[in-house]
């Protein structure tokens, strides 16, 4: 009976909390993984001359981070969607989930419009063109900050990707993310996963 979701006060069954906080850990461990790949690429990326320079490895990186962040915030936050039995056991979740891991620190995990932007590529990029002004530059995958790239005489470009290594800025489709700020928020929550975990003498 562990597995049907309510008990009979109104609460997630302990299964169910293992569960959630379970994915949450498993979620922030591939963040945290992939943040240390990440510093290898780009470390590897300073002594490469441009041409061989692996910033597709560098985006892939950075998006896995942001998209598995939105995972975790939609397990903490969920919408509440479905059917009524549905409604509840989300209502459920996201009370104890709030009780285990909200707080202001969060807020970079919970902020999805990149994430957004990411998993509806398509729409968002035809926004954009549509709203440029004409002339505006397309500016496809670009490491480096805002200014290093010159443009005179033009309308602000569209920046399709772009992101900043030392400052941790990422734009997707003209919408800004701190992937510094996300990775040590994530490792919060990261940590935070394993301590309850430990004490529920649970996994990991």
């Amino acid at each position: 009976m562990e597995w049907q979701g309510l008990d009979d006060g109104g609460e997630l069954t302990a299964r169910l909390r293992e569960h959630f906080i379970g994915r949450v850990y498993d979620l922030g461990y591939m963040i945290g993984m992939t943040g240390h790949l990440l510093d290898a690429q780009i470390a590897q990326a300073e002594n490469e001359p441009l041409s061989r320079l692996p910033w597709r490895h560098v985006f892939a990186s950075v998006e896995q981070i942001i998209l598995n962040a939105g995972r975790i915030s939609s397990l903490i936050r969920p919408t509440q969607k479905g059917k009524p039995a549905v409604r509840a056991l989300r209502t459920a979740r996201a009370a104890f989930m709030r009780s285990v891991f909200d707080d202001e620190s969060m807020e970079p995990v919970h902020d999805r419009t990149v994430r957004n932007r990411i998993e509806h590529y398509d729409e968002r990029i035809e926004d954009a063109i549509v709203a440029a002004e004409p002339g505006a530059g397309w500016m496809q995958d670009f490491v480096g900050p805002e200014d290093g790239i010159r443009i005179v005489d033009s309308p602000p470009p569209i920046w399709s990707r772009r992101f900043d290594p030392p400052t941790g800025e990422y734009v997707a489709v003209d919408e800004t993310v701190n992937v510094l700020q996300l990775l040590h928020a994530t490792n919060a929550v990261y940590r935070t996963a394993e301590q309850w975990l430990e004490a529920h003498a649970a996994r990991p």
